[in-house]
């Protein structure tokens, strides 16, 4: 069979005419999903950073490292609070548009313009008017972002339970978040050469925010085309509902890898000070940023392959294997600003970086999977309610998290302001944390996937059955249809078929009811008895 090629003429007269389905994505809506994650990328990047949190705060504002452990600790813990209120108001949530896609769409401009009035501080130093600005942007930025984040996460499992669908979706998604956070990663060139031109570090991120936000708003109308196509079958009652995500134990085994993150948010705060104060040029951040960056994108280029000869779990393990790998040879070398020091630290950056795209996408396939065996196994999904225990479950060490750097970088005697000298201690410290830390948190990262066992084959199967299932509910629906109307009453009555590329599309005509009432009721019996059988398969 010949190779097909790419024809551009092709993709924009599907891109401009192909229309989605209930049970297809076209070709404008698999963009779209992409352009949505481009719009929120960059923003969210920039102020969910805690690295430019951090730096903004202790080099833009003047603030005490304090300032900083503080607000990420009460942000936190007020969104353990809104968590409950934010699961129930999606797992009540019933609207023609979809169970996510309002909260999405009205969401997300809301948090691009709180994270843009976060950087618009027009106070300076530990003030109160500094103080009382930054706590409630912030705050209200997260309260926002944490209706627009459950809602993405959501809309992202029920977009559809096509794998074809779901890599290109995922793949363009991830594609276009990196282009968004291309921005953000020159900040530290903005940084380090800014005050020779006159921009100060507060002026770069005013003017970057700004930028950004007006970029999310740009993208995000997009979201208007997406559909939900997977059906979210929950339990009768809230208490039955919370009951089972205790049987999800796949997901609640993904638990365990958060505790890396006590690692990993440390590790992410000592990285731009390890090049800054270790490597004697925080500029080197951004090239370094390009350098792995192009390693990683010829490994999204070629994710189809890739997803053919390795599985989403084989994926996320090398990943970090490779990130573990990279940083202890790091750590053999040591620090200076010589040149044998930057080209270990440019290989070592670039060498950890080969999968870092893919396994973004790969992570995401291997979630859905997670829910799509769930739902084959007790028929129903209740994302928001599992993530909510998940967050509570996980709470100490969100929570611990910010406590931590605060302590560690008091007692590494690290220095607050612009134009600063760091001690040896704590250049040695920062280094240490950097490397070691990002080592012990891919550890715990790859821990959970030994003992989650879905393989292809598993999957294949599940996805079948799950295909069974969805015909069968439609033929019930379509018996209802008939059993309802009276002789000689025209419905529409749709069908699931296959087309030339195997690939599920729905079909609808209409039909003139010509049998009586007796046997539709037949038909609507037999229909749901087989519905139900199909529900109650073991394992």
């Amino acid at each position: 069979m010949a190779k097909k090629k790419l024809n551009l003429k092709d993709f924009f007269y599907r891109l401009k005419n192909e229309k989605s389905t209930d049970a297809k994505m076209s070709t404008g809506e698999i963009w779209s999903y992409g352009l949505c994650d481009f719009g929120r990328g960059g923003s969210v990047q920039l102020i969910s950073s805690t690295n430019f949190i951090h730096m903004f705060l202790v080099m833009g504002l003047g603030a005490d490292v304090a300032a900083f452990s503080i607000l990420m600790t009460v942000s936190t813990i007020i969104g353990y609070v809104q968590g409950p209120i934010i699961s129930l108001l999606e797992d009540s949530t019933k609207t023609k548009w979809g169970r996510f896609r309002p909260y999405f769409i009205f969401t997300a401009p809301l948090t691009a313009a709180l994270a843009i009035l976060f950087f618009l501080n027009p106070f300076s130093g530990e003030g109160v008017g500094s103080n009382i600005w930054m706590y409630t942007t912030y705050i209200l930025y997260g309260i926002s972002n944490g209706l627009c984040t459950t809602a993405w996460n959501g809309l992202t499992k029920c977009i559809t339970q096509n794998e074809g669908e779901r890599q290109s979706a995922f793949s363009i998604s991830k594609a276009m978040g990196i282009i968004a956070t291309t921005v953000p990663s020159w900040i530290p060139v903005f940084v380090e050469y800014g005050p020779q031109v006159g921009i100060s570090v507060r002026l770069v991120f005013i003017i970057l925010s700004c930028f950004l936000g007006l970029l999310s708003l740009a993208a995000l109308f997009t979201a208007k085309n997406l559909r939900e196509r997977v059906m979210i079958q929950q339990a009768e009652k809230p208490w039955k509902n919370l009951g089972m995500v205790f049987k999800n134990k796949n997901k609640m085994i993904t638990w365990i890898g958060n505790i890396g993150s006590l690692f990993n948010y440390e590790a992410g705060l000592a990285s731009a000070y390890v090049i800054m104060y270790c490597y004697g040029a925080y500029s080197l951040q951004t090239f370094i940023w390009g350098i792995a960056g192009l390693f990683a994108w010829a490994s999204l280029l070629m994710s189809k392959k890739i997803f053919q000869k390795m599985s989403s779990k084989a994926i996320i393990i090398a990943y970090n294997v490779m990130t573990i790998i990279a940083n202890l040879i790091l750590l053999a070398v040591g620090y200076g600003t010589g040149l044998w020091f930057l080209v270990v630290l440019f290989a070592t950056r670039a060498f950890a970086a080969v999968f870092e795209y893919v396994c973004g996408v790969a992570t995401t396939m291997f979630d859905t999977d997670i829910w799509d065996h769930y739902e084959w196994k007790y028929g129903i999904r209740n994302e928001s309610t599992t993530d909510l225990v998940g967050s509570w479950v996980t709470a100490p060490i969100s929570i611990l998290n910010p406590i931590l750097s605060g302590l560690l970088f008091t007692y590494i005697q690290f220095q607050s302001g612009d134009n600063v000298v760091q001690s040896d201690f704590t250049k040695d410290w920062l280094f240490w944390i950097f490397t070691i830390g990002t080592s012990v948190g891919c550890l715990f990262t790859i821990l959970p996937y030994f003992f989650i066992k879905l393989d292809k084959k598993t999957m294949e199967k599940v996805r079948t059955e799950l295909a069974e299932r969805k015909l069968a509910r439609e033929g019930m629906t379509n018996a209802m249809a008939l059993a309802v109307a009276g002789t000689g009453e025209t419905v529409t009555v749709c069908e699931n078929v296959t087309d030339s590329i195997s690939e599920s599309v729905t079909d609808c005509t209409s039909e003139t009811v010509s049998v009586d009432a007796s046997q539709t009721e037949d038909v609507l019996t037999k229909t749901m008895k087989e519905v139900a059988s199909d529900e109650e398969k073991p394992e």
